[in-house]
């Protein structure tokens, strides 16, 4: 949990009523199953910002989580 009551609340019930489904990246013999969020930042004072979004990928099992471990 991040600390934040309301915000662990809001994620505790995303978590119940939407499980992600994962996408799957294959090269190879190498399955990796992934999820991703998408943030997108915005201020009333910076237009440039407004088109600006960050995608982060995070694993989706413990067999990916291992596989992107022994590629760092």
């Amino acid at each position: 949990q991040g600390g934040v009551p309301i915000m662990d609340r809001a994620a505790d019930h995303l978590g119940r009523i939407a499980a992600p489904r994962p996408a799957h990246a294959i090269s190879g013999d190498l399955r990796l199953s992934l999820f991703a969020t998408i943030a997108q930042f915005r201020t009333p004072e910076d237009v440039a910002l407004e088109e600006m979004k960050g995608e982060l990928f995070f694993p989706a099992d413990a067999a990916t989580t291992q596989a992107l471990r022994a590629l760092t």
